[in-house]
C-alpha cells in the first residue's frame, strides 16, 4: 500500500512539473486566455477577445494553437465555438497558478460577470 501511494505521488508530481514547464513556455497572451477560461468555462472567441482587448482573429489563432498544444477543446453550438479545458486537472493547475501569482484583478472579474 505504501509503495503504491509513493508511486501515485511521484506520478502526480511529474504531471505537475510537466504542466508547469509547458505553461512557462506559453506567451503572456496565451496564458491570459487560459486564465480567463480558468475563471469561467465555455466562453466564445468574441467574449474572450472583449475581456483581453484583442481582435477576434487574434484570439481565434491563440485558441487554435492552445487546442493543438493540448490545453483546450471546443464545442460547436449554433454558429459559435465554446472553449473549455481538456481535463479538470489542467483547469485546476491554471487556477492554482493564478492564485499563486495573484493574477486575477477586479477588472477581469467585472468583465467576466457581464
Amino acid at each position: 500500500m505504501q509503495s503504491q501511494l509513493s508511486y501515485d505521488n511521484l506520478e502526480a508530481n511529474r504531471e505537475l512539473i510537466h504542466l508547469s514547464m509547458r505553461f512557462a513556455r506559453l506567451s503572456d497572451r496565451k496564458k491570459e486566455v487560459l486564465r480567463i477560461l480558468a475563471e469561467k468555462d465555455y466562453l466564445t472567441n468574441k467574449q474572450i477577445a472583449e475581456v483581453i482587448g484583442c481582435l477576434h482573429n487574434t484570439v481565434s489563432s491563440f485558441l487554435s494553437e492552445l487546442r493543438n498544444e493540448g490545453w483546450l477543446e471546443s464545442q460547436a453550438y449554433s454558429r459559435n465555438a465554446y472553449w473549455f479545458f481538456v481535463d479538470d486537472r489542467v483547469k485546476t493547475f491554471i487556477q492554482w497558478e493564478c492564485q499563486e501569482n495573484d493574477v486575477f484583478s477586479c477588472e477581469y472579474a467585472d468583465s467576466l460577470a457581464n
